[in-house]
């Protein structure tokens, strides 16, 4: 083989190995990158099955707020609160994705008709602890479940109000979090039309520019 071809070799040598390594590198900082991504919001997901803890009897013994608190306290799912005034006003929430939200919530709605408004019982899991990590409704945990099952680069987006959403199959992370922020905070605007609750927007609370080899476990 005459030198030249030799060298020539060598030159596709030199730049087969040059694509090979700089491919290697990007995905190595890729998945290193997602896995940063993954674990930057802390997740506590907790049981499925709550239980009410009271914390003072209703301030009033009108019908309705008997009727309503008897519905409300008869199936508690995960996050939610009753409040209630001496005039009889009421309000309740369930299924929200924070302790918080569910108390705010309540004293929002029953707020609306009264400025006495006291809680009197919250509902939550029955293996809840306090925690300052994010938290979810079982309905959103359940779904949360198909997000960690999608492939492709893809985001989660969660608001305290109990709702949640993701997409997946994006070409980018950031593509992702766009649409799933924007899916996230069109609903939670369908939900607050016309209720006095705060503003609970939603935030990303996962996101990855493809699947993970080895998923991050995110139960506590």
């Amino acid at each position: 083989m005459s030198i030249l071809k030799r060298l020539r070799w060598f030159d596709l040598a030199v730049v087969a190995g040059g694509i090979f390594l700089i491919v290697f590198l990007q995905l190595q900082s890729e998945e290193e990158e997602t896995a940063e991504v993954e674990a930057e919001i802390a997740l506590a997901l907790f049981s499925e099955v709550s239980q009410v803890q009271e914390i003072k009897d209703l301030a009033s013994d009108d019908v309705n707020a008997t009727d309503a608190w008897a519905e409300w306290s008869g199936t508690p799912e995960y996050y939610g609160a009753f409040a209630s005034a001496p005039t009889g006003a009421f309000g309740w929430t369930t299924r929200y994705n924070s302790e918080n939200a569910a108390r705010r919530g309540a004293l929002a709605f029953c707020g609306q008709w009264s400025d006495e408004c006291e809680l009197n019982a919250v509902s939550l899991p029955t293996d809840y602890a306090e925690t300052d990590d994010v938290t979810m409704s079982g309905g959103s945990t359940s779904y949360y479940r198909s997000y960690q099952a999608a492939i492709g680069a893809k985001a989660y987006a969660l608001s305290e109000v109990g709702i949640s959403r993701f997409v997946h199959q994006h070409r980018t992370r950031e593509e992702a979090e766009a649409e799933a922020m924007t899916n996230c905070s069109d609903a939670v605007a369908d939900y607050v039309t016309d209720k006095p609750l705060p503003d609970w927007p939603c935030q990303i609370i996962r996101s990855a520019a493809r699947e993970l080899l080895s998923p991050i476990a995110d139960e506590q």
